[in-house]
């Protein structure tokens, strides 16, 4: 067993889908889903239908600000992945890349690229469909 203290809690009426600690250990990296579950009458939806990445202090806990919101909309599917939301970073804590493979009925809402001042720049797919979380720094 490893004793430390502990650096994020999920709060009441979240979904906490992942969280990196920066290299240092000072800031936490969080995406973040709130609201209302979105599904169809056939299907039930999986996810809270505002995702958000949000960091904050690992010493205090406040917060940093938001760095990038979403829509997702209908969650009613959510792709062939384990892990349809994946947050990945580059080594310097940095640079990170979001992927989704939450889907609606159609998979009309699925997004793949990295952040940039408050903006996803979409990243060009890799020729396999549904494989965006390999994508590396």
């Amino acid at each position: 067993m490893v004793d430390g203290r502990l650096l994020l809690a999920q709060a009441p009426h979240t979904y906490l889908a992942q969280a990196l600690v920066s290299p240092d250990g000072s800031v936490i990296t969080a995406m973040v889903l709130r609201g209302k579950i979105i599904g169809n009458k056939d299907v039930a939806g999986g996810y809270p239908a505002h995702l958000s990445v949000e960091q904050m202090s690992a010493a205090t806990g406040r917060s940093r600000g938001v760095i990038y919101r979403r829509y997702l909309g209908d969650t009613s599917m959510s792709g062939t992945a384990t892990n349809p939301l994946a947050l990945i970073a580059d080594a310097t804590g940095i640079h990170l890349i979001l992927d989704s493979e939450v889907c609606g009925l159609h998979c009309s809402n699925e997004f793949n690229g990295w952040l940039d001042g408050g903006r996803l720049i979409p990243l060009r797919p890799g020729g396999f469909a549904h494989r965006e979380a390999a994508e590396a720094w």
